[in-house]
């Protein structure tokens, strides 16, 4: 009797690990699977604020590079200009080679890959230069306060 009751209490226990260890292993499995999806969650929200940081810090160096390039164009082509002409002021020509003297050399100074950064928020790179450069020259001039248009 006793041999029946181990041979049954045997049956019983491999009944149940048999049955326990797939649901074991199938919890596991759905445990580990959540967990990827939270870690792959995490790693693209940390590429998605890495790439915005990065575009914000181009589109600041860009800025710097275009006001440092306009006060070094008012010291140097500007003055040479305005030095050149019988009034002492710019014609639109003058204007415009300083424009484009302006843009070809910040786009000088932007390697390819910043160049394609930018492109992901700006369509026309040479309109920002131009548009950038004049906000400078008003507030060299004065003509307008920086506290209304510089936000960070």
């Amino acid at each position: 009797m006793e041999e029946i009751k181990t041979a049954f209490s045997d049956l019983i226990v491999n009944i149940i690990v048999t049955l326990l260890i797939p649901i074991i292993f199938g919890l596991i499995a759905a445990y580990l699977e959540k967990l990827r999806e939270v870690a792959t969650q995490k790693i693209n929200t940390l590429k998605y604020n890495t790439e915005k940081e990065l575009l914000k810090n181009t589109i600041n160096n860009l800025d710097n590079l275009i006001t440092q390039s306009v006060i070094a164009l008012q010291v140097t082509l500007v003055k040479e200009l305005k030095n050149a002409n019988a009034d002492g002021k710019l014609t639109k020509e003058d204007a415009c080679r300083i424009s484009n003297e302006l843009t070809k050399i910040v786009k000088g100074q932007l390697t390819d890959e910043v160049k394609e950064t930018l492109k992901t928020q700006i369509n026309d790179i040479d309109a920002y230069i131009a548009n950038k450069a004049e906000v400078v020259l008003a507030l060299i001039k004065g003509e307008i306060d920086k506290n209304v248009i510089w936000t960070k």
